[in-house]
């Protein structure tokens, strides 16, 4: 449901001459669908906002790298906060391989998982795993409330679909049985008001998620 493993595309298109492009938006299509349409950082998805709010990112600074500015293999996708906060951030300094040491830095999110580093509990709310979680969480502001709410509401839309998909379920197998004599009725009974206390449950808690 979070942090879903990223896989950077193996090539990007570039000109008749084989060089990058020089504007990062070439790439915008390819960095939002090599990124699964979210923010690599707090992991909003497009769903969830929109396409035009997602901004590609410089994972490693421009300010820093230079030589990487029209490199799409240092794009991801971002949203304006999380990008903002991000800013020229880069604790491992220019002459690291690494993009983070220590409790410093920044997971590269298509060289790891970031499901590894992060948890997020029944509130919405993102913990740190392992280093460096704790500082990428300070310095983003990952818990920021609108970013809670969310994840808390894609939470619960998921228990929602759960929900609604055992119903549905539970419907084929009654409808299967009301046409098997075989079955006795009390023991259908049983079954039918089972799945009306599933659909009481249901709608009960759609009215808290929609």
């Amino acid at each position: 449901m979070f942090y879903p493993k990223l896989t950077r595309r193996t090539a990007y298109k570039t000109k008749q001459n084989g060089d990058w492009y020089s504007s990062c938006e070439e790439y915008r299509a390819e960095i939002l669908e090599d990124s699964q349409h979210r923010c690599v950082y707090c992991d909003i998805r497009t769903t969830e906002c929109s396409d035009d709010l997602l901004q590609l990112d410089h994972f490693k600074p421009r300010s820093l790298f230079p030589e990487l500015s029209s490199n799409p293999t240092n794009l991801v996708a971002a949203c304006p906060v999380c990008n903002w906060y991000k800013s020229n951030h880069w604790p491992v300094g220019k002459d690291s391989e690494e993009s983070y040491s220590g409790q410093l830095g920044f997971i590269d999110p298509f060289k790891e998982n970031s499901a590894e580093f992060f948890c997020i509990n029944a509130e919405g709310e993102i913990g740190p795993q392992k280093p460096p979680a704790k500082y990428i969480i300070r310095i983003l502001r990952l818990n920021r409330a609108a970013r809670v709410r969310t994840r808390k509401s894609r939470m619960l839309r998921k228990k929602y679909k759960d929900l609604a998909d055992g119903v549905n379920q539970s419907l084929g197998e009654l409808h299967r049985e009301a046409c098997d004599v075989s079955i006795p009725r009390p023991e259908f009974a049983a079954k039918f008001e089972k799945f009306r206390l599933a659909c009481s449950k249901l709608l009960e808690f759609g009215s808290t998620v929609i």
